[in-house]
């Protein structure tokens, strides 16, 4: 199960952004020669109005293949257009189209997580509370007893700090069948005392108290402010994403510490222990993903989204021919990069699984 959702993550993550790709190009008019959905050899295709709709073999993403997109091989050394050009080719088109097109996959992770958070926040929009929050409370309970209520914070438990559930239950089970005090917020209201009994043998599905609680907090807003709601958490947490890739470069060079990342091993196991937190939870952790996506992809490495745009930079500044003649090597240069960065992150990966205390 972990591993078909897995799947099913990482291929909405690159459909939306290839989605993008594919509509921008449309636009303006660039050939679409397939537009499939996982990785070859295909098992069905359709062509439709000269593109060809694919589903392939191995259900891992997707890919657009756009004509004109080798862009190396369409001009000769005097600049002119060659054979394999076309009047819909997207070496022929202009700069700022072609940046456009570029700019259109990580802007479709960008919207994938700014929707999910549109309708997170029409549903309940996950927060962590600073406080353990009441979440239930069983009829006929100690806690009921004791007027606790669904939303009440719990500020302390016989005089100690309660900042995480795994505190509060630890402290009510030591308790058990004593007088307990404990230190009680209802929302808009001042903190207030109360005492209560902790049952040592509680019903079934109940515990000591009566209680559920979690750290965990739903923020909902009408339907109609969602998406401005959305448009500022977008901002936050792409701010808290650059944050904290700066303090991890800092790190790097000042403390010599290795960068914290995570892989696609990561990646699937953070999957499996998010899935079973809840749905508006998971679909959190995937509009996160998501924007870390659109960040990474923007990064100026070759064989990015973002080293095409450099290229185009590249472009405006030498000529066409001297960007077509650079961009090669350096996309090589940048794949080999990649795929030795995906090397290592994993092997980090598979040593936090089996090696971490």
């Amino acid at each position: 199960m972990n591993l078909l959702l897995f799947l099913a993550v990482i291929s909405v993550l690159v459909f939306f952004h290839e989605l993008g790709h594919f509509l921008m190009a449309k636009y303006f008019g660039v050939g679409v020669e397939e537009f499939g959905f996982g990785i070859p050899p295909r098992l069905f295709g359709r062509k439709i109005k000269g593109t060809i709709y694919s589903i392939n073999l191995l259900p891992i993403g997707g890919f657009v293949k756009l004509r004109g997109d080798e862009a190396d091989n369409l001009q000769n050394s005097s600049g002119e257009i060659l054979g394999l050009s076309s009047s819909d080719s997207l070496a022929v088109r202009s700069k700022p189209k072609r940046a456009l097109i570029m700019l259109a996959g990580v802007f479709g992770n960008l919207l994938l997580a700014w929707l999910i958070f549109c309708v997170l926040f029409t549903a309940g929009f996950p927060r962590l509370s600073k406080n353990v929050r009441v979440e239930l409370v069983a009829e006929g309970s100690p806690a009921q007893l004791a007027a606790i209520k669904p939303g009440d914070l719990i500020l302390s438990v016989a005089g100690t700090s309660v900042e995480d559930s795994q505190t509060f239950s630890k402290v009510i089970r030591e308790k058990a069948g004593e007088d307990v005090r404990l230190s009680v917020q209802s929302p808009n209201e001042a903190p207030r005392e109360i005492a209560l009994i902790p049952r040592k043998t509680p019903p079934a599905g109940q515990g000591p108290t009566g209680v559920k609680v979690s750290h965990i907090y739903y923020e909902q807003k009408l339907w109609w402010t969602s998406p401005y709601f959305a448009t500022l958490e977008l901002g936050r947490s792409v701010k808290e994403i650059y944050s904290g890739l700066g303090q991890m470069i800092v790190k790097v060079f000042t403390k010599r510490e290795a960068p914290q990342v995570t892989g696609i091993v990561g990646l699937y196991n953070l999957t499996g222990e998010v899935a079973p937190l809840g749905g508006k939870i998971f679909l959190q952790f995937v509009a996160i993903i998501s924007l870390n996506l659109f960040l990474f992809n923007l990064l100026p490495i070759p064989a990015l989204d973002g080293g095409r745009l450099l290229f185009i930079g590249v472009e405006m500044v030498f000529g066409k021919v001297r960007a077509q003649r650079w961009e090669g090597p350096a996309n090589n240069i940048g794949f080999a990069f990649l795929i030795l960065l995906f090397v290592l992150v994993t092997f980090q990966d598979l040593r936090r699984m089996f090696f971490s205390s």
